[in-house]
């Protein structure tokens, strides 16, 4: 089973992008992606989380920060 989880947002810092010994590509970035409520106090906020790919057919070049 592989789970997935999808984020709209944006990229906050540009990935870390390694490469493992077998040749496997990995990338770490965060990623800012906005609430759709507002506050007790009727402003918006969003969330960041610390993502890890592991890139097998992607082209690294969608990767930018906004």
């Amino acid at each position: 089973m592989i789970n997935q989880c999808v984020l709209v947002g944006k990229v906050v810092r540009e990935p870390e992008i390694r490469t493992t010994p077998k040749g496997n590509t990995i990338a770490h970035m965060l990623v800012e992606a906005d609430r759709s409520f507002r506050n007790e106090d009727g402003s918006l906020s969003s969330d960041v989380f610390q993502v890890t790919l592991c890139i097998v057919t992607m082209r690294l070049s969608y990767l930018e920060k906004s």
